[in-house]
């Protein structure tokens, strides 16, 4: 990844731009769907995760998951001390779903 792009296993470029937060319902509809979705974090790697993979991880940080500057108190950390934002990443029509996960 470097600022508005990454780049998938496979070497093809997604793109970000303005406005790409994803609010939980749209995760949720976008994981359902089976969309790619990749973990991010400054902990590690990202974590490329298939469509079931995909799900158990999303139901487990779903409550911990909000856009910034969504107003309210923001997301409560999970166990450990982690809150999570969906991020769309694009690439000739296609969605990717990024959870990017932080302190």
């Amino acid at each position: 990844m470097r600022g508005d792009r990454l780049w998938d296993e496979g070497g093809q470029v997604w793109q970000r731009s303005m406005g790409s937060w994803l609010s939980a319902a749209e995760v949720d509809e976008l994981v359902e769907t089976g969309h790619p979705v990749v973990v991010q974090s400054f902990e590690g790697p990202m974590r490329w995760l298939t469509p079931p993979t995909a799900r158990q991880e999303w139901s487990q940080v779903r409550e911990h998951c909000v856009p910034p500057g969504a107003g309210g108190l923001g997301a409560v950390p999970d166990a450990r001390g982690r809150v999570y934002s969906g991020i769309s990443w694009r690439r000739e029509g296609q969605v990717l779903v990024g959870l990017l996960a932080s302190c």
